[in-house]
């Protein structure tokens, strides 16, 4: 059974191969190797928000069993109580689901699953990365079924919300200080020097 540090590093590999996968870099070789190690994350029931990766994994390598057993832990999952039951309830299965479809070429029913969870970042644990994971899929998906305006829609959309993201940081890092009225504060006055060698570094 793997412990939660190694779970993370299989998480982040496999994301990091499926955003390769659908930039049309040749990763299959990688995919079996990925799928042994989601095999060893036992019981999968027990880490829920990570099943719809493990499917890509799963997808990956062509593993029809394990897929299929990936959906059957989820579903057994969605009839519990507490967080893990919650989740796969809530947006877990839609997501296996869509991973699904999209290996299979079923771009149309991979939007109609992936759509409503764009928002449900949250029942991903609160990881950014999920969501645009998600996007990058959903973007894929739209343009693969033909869904050109869409895709388009998801593109700004997405572009719109980095750019929102990335806009209070530059802010912090390079404005001065404002007046209220807009104007950049003055300077305070450089103080008095003392006597001695170096005195005039304020001097200019």
């Amino acid at each position: 059974m793997e412990n939660r540090d190694s779970i993370e590093l299989v998480t982040e590999t496999t994301a990091l191969l499926w955003r390769l996968d659908l930039m049309g870099v040749e990763v299959g070789g990688r995919w079996p190797v990925l799928a042994d190690r989601w095999d060893a994350v036992a019981p999968l029931g027990d880490h829920a928000p990570d099943a719809w990766l493990a499917m890509m994994a799963y997808v990956g390598a062509r593993r029809e069993p394990a897929q299929r057993s990936t959906l059957i832990m989820l579903k057994v999952a969605s009839l519990g109580w507490g967080e893990e039951a919650f989740f796969a309830k809530e947006c877990g299965m839609a997501a296996a689901q869509a991973i699904l479809a999209f290996g299979a070429g079923r771009y149309s029913e991979t939007l109609d699953l992936l759509l409503p969870l764009r928002h449900c970042e949250r029942h991903f644990g609160g990881h950014g990365s999920r969501r645009d994971l998600i996007e990058h899929t959903l973007i894929e998906a739209a343009i693969r079924s033909g869904h050109d305006e869409l895709a388009a829609e998801l593109v700004a959309e997405r572009a719109a919300r980095v750019i929102r993201a990335a806009a209070p940081s530059a802010r912090s890092a390079g404005d001065e200080p404002h007046r209220p009225d807009g104007r950049p504060t003055a300077p305070g006055p450089c103080p008095r020097p003392r006597s001695g060698p170096g005195t005039d570094r304020c001097a200019s």
